[in-house]
């Protein structure tokens, strides 16, 4: 799962009064865009959420959980923490060990195809677009996986990421994810990735990767699923106070808790659509 930089919504607070509740899987079917989130939000008691994505090197955690969707990404923190290439192994292994899991659980599980980020600015990758369009090229023949195709673009440049979708649409993909949203807070240029891809691919799956509570509000309708794990990362409403990571299970679960609410208050924006949450 990409990380999303720290949690920017000043209204989301970890101070809220505690209330015993229950995710009910049955009940958290939602409407497009679906939310997909890493698997361990809770303790042991806590209902599986239905909607998972986990990082290639959590993908045992998918034989643990009871889910209805999953994807695998392939865990691109390495080029937070400094790496500028995958490991020499990981070409090899990733194909094989996505082949082996879509033959388990077949068209519930997407993988995600290996793409570079511009994003993080402290390391930036030389000729991202151009290694992910090499990746594409080359796992666009790998057969019996449901691949996620990566859009990706220069950092903040539409015009890259024109041309990034361009190149992908040859491959008429039947599901792609938009790169570029994870780690920037401009809601403007979130908007216009989401619109660009769209037009780009209308009939194709679009996913978001850690598109912030305030570009949801606005790209809603533009894309099928996103992915977040914003909510283990918050800032009290006090001022001067510093982001800071849920420190236990149960706390995550909480905070997980309000996440959805959020979700559910931008949903009741959008008439006609099916009750996203009920808890």
């Amino acid at each position: 799962m990409r990380s999303p930089s720290p949690f920017r919504d000043p209204s989301f607070s970890a101070s809220a009064p505690h209330r015993e509740a229950r995710i009910d899987p049955k009940a958290a079917l939602p409407s497009k865009p679906l939310f997909f989130t890493h698997p361990s939000i809770g303790d042991s008691s806590v209902p599986d959420y239905p909607y998972i994505c986990v990082p290639f090197h959590d993908y045992k955690l998918l034989y643990r959980y009871k889910w209805k969707r999953a994807i695998l990404d392939v865990g691109v923190e390495i080029f937070a923490k400094g790496a500028q290439e995958y490991p020499k192994w990981f070409f090899k292994r990733y194909p094989f060990v996505c082949q082996q899991l879509t033959e388990i659980f077949g068209s519930k599980l997407w993988c995600v195809i290996p793409d570079y980020p511009d994003d993080y600015v402290h390391n930036p990758i030389p000729h991202n677009v151009k290694r992910t369009l090499a990746n594409i090229k080359r796992f666009h023949k790998i057969k019996g996986v449901n691949w996620i195709y990566p859009i990706q673009s220069d950092y903040l440049n539409m015009q890259s990421l024109h041309d990034s979708c361009h190149q992908v649409m040859k491959y008429e993909p039947e599901r792609v994810a938009i790169g570029t949203v994870c780690k920037t807070g401009n809601v403007e240029y979130i908007v216009k990735c989401c619109k660009m891809v769209r037009q780009h691919f209308p009939d194709a799956w679009v996913h978001a990767f850690g598109p912030t509570l305030r570009a949801l509000r606005k790209i809603w309708l533009l894309i099928d699923s996103f992915d977040s794990t914003a909510y283990s990362m918050c800032r009290k409403k006090e001022k001067n106070q510093n982001y800071y990571m849920c420190k236990t299970r149960h706390e995550r679960y909480i905070w997980f808790k309000q996440y959805l609410a959020k979700l559910e208050e931008i949903r009741r924006a959008y008439k006609g659509q099916m009750r996203l949450t009920h808890i």
